[in-house]
Parts: structure tokens; sequence; C-alpha cells
């Protein structure tokens, strides 16, 4: 547990010195897997997806982070892999 705990500090600590205002297709990013379960991994976003009303989509190549992070799961990345994650799952790298 103490390497968990370690990793994730030091990621925290990223998020805390370098963090950028917008998210963008190609971006790295900081991925918790299974609903946040998992341990936070790097990962590179592939697609940004908005869901606006149920069935339909909108795919954005560049959005502010604290429009992503506004409306819980109302946006998913694609991650490569055939991973996706919804937007609280995801944090700048």
């Amino acid at each position: 547990m103490l390497e968990f705990e370690s990793e994730l500090n030091n990621l925290m600590n990223i998020l805390k010195e370098d963090h950028k205002e917008y998210l963008e297709v190609g971006d790295e990013v900081i991925h918790r897997h299974a609903f946040n379960t998992e341990e936070p991994k790097l990962n590179k976003v592939l697609k940004i997806i908005r869901y606006e009303d149920q069935g339909t989509s909108k795919y954005i190549n560049k959005i502010s982070w604290s429009e992503f992070k506004s409306n819980h799961k109302e946006y998913v990345v694609d991650l490569p892999n055939s991973y996706w994650a919804y937007n609280y799952q995801i944090d700048p790298a």
C-alpha cells in the first residue's frame, strides 16, 4: 500500500505544479480505471465526447478543464486499448 500512496502523492504534486487550463485530444491525463477504484495511470486522450441528450453526442477537440469537470458524467474520453472514462475519472497530467 505504501508504494500506491507514494505514486498517488507524486501524481497529486504534478497536478498542483503543472495544471493546464484546457484538455485537448492527444493530451496525457491521469486516469483511474474501473470507476475510480484502480490506481491512477497516465493515458492519452484519443477523443472527447459530450453527451448532450440521450442518444446524441458531440466530439470535441479542446475544452476547458472547468467546463469538462462541471457536470458529472456529461463528458467521456476515449483512451488507448479500448478504454473509456467519465470526466470524473480524468485529471490533468
